[in-house]
């Protein structure tokens, strides 16, 4: 890369239970990690910019920006697979 490229930055991580972790980022992005496989399971697309603030009780996260935006995610808890 160039040495004006654009980097993205993480804001913000937030431990999840069961192995997870969750991210947000410079370009409005939250991402939800498996910690042991190190990849990620999940991508959302909710902000117009940095994701500033990251929160979770276990059953719901929330992710506010500079955008003035704060978004929810429910995990959805499924005999096959976990989701968000």
């Amino acid at each position: 890369r160039g040495a004006d490229s654009q980097h993205t930055l993480i804001w913000r991580l937030l431990n999840l239970e069961d192995e997870m972790l969750a991210s947000g980022d410079s370009i409005g992005l939250v991402y939800i990690w498996d910690i042991v496989a190190c990849v990620v399971l999940q991508r959302f697309a909710q902000h117009q910019g940095d994701v500033t603030a990251l929160c979770s009780n276990g059953e719901l996260l929330m992710s506010g920006g500079i955008d003035a935006k704060i978004a929810h995610y429910t995990r959805l808890r499924g005999s096959r697979e976990e989701r968000w």
